[in-house]
């Protein structure tokens, strides 16, 4: 677990690999790999579908998750921002 490097990890989510399949490949537990991927910061982030091609405001875009972004495939600080935005309205 210890040769399992950020990079490696990070790599691994951007190219769709859950953190099941990356414990499978090395050898440890699922919950080892997902507690060592967030105490590194590296999480999934929400980005807006938009419905209606930037015509005007979607009314109802829609969201889904992923590792990908650019920093991270530029080797940036692998900061990401979510698209979506936190209500109180119900989910």
């Amino acid at each position: 677990m210890d040769d399992l490097t950020t990079e490696m990890i990070r790599e691994a989510k951007v190219n769709g690999f859950s953190d099941a399949q990356i414990a499978t490949l090395i050898g440890a537990e699922e919950d080892e790999v997902y507690a060592k991927r967030k105490s590194l910061g590296i999480n999934r982030v929400y980005k807006m579908v938009d419905t209606c091609s930037a015509e005007f405001e979607a009314k109802t875009p829609y969201f889904y998750s992923t590792f990908d972004s650019p920093s991270l495939k530029l080797g940036g600080d692998g900061l990401t921002h979510n698209e979506s935005k936190l209500t109180d309205k119900k989910k």
